[in-house]
């Protein structure tokens, strides 16, 4: 195989990561609950542990007892792109 039509292949391969990840975020940014007269703080982090995402949800929804004009959303992010995904 020449180096070119590797180039093309890892170019397409990116190029439709990239796009599938920005079709994403999109849909997902347009899906979601938008109040205009709350704050919605959102956080990340990679502990994808269930026991984790749970405590955290749980310390979100008493914050939001507490403060009924935030919203809180959790963003669990898996480690490996957690750094490049904080980059960007």
């Amino acid at each position: 195989m020449s180096l070119q039509r590797l180039r093309i292949g890892l170019f397409i391969i990116l190029g439709g990561f990239t796009l599938g990840l920005s079709v994403w975020q999109v849909a997902r940014s347009s899906l979601a609950n938008h109040d205009p007269d709350r704050i919605t703080i959102r956080f990340s982090h990679w502990q994808l542990e269930s026991g984790v995402r749970e405590a955290f949800d749980v310390l979100a929804r008493d914050y939001e007892e507490l403060h009924p004009e935030v919203r809180i959303e959790q963003l669990p992010i898996p480690i490996r792109i957690y750094r490049q995904w904080t980059s960007t």
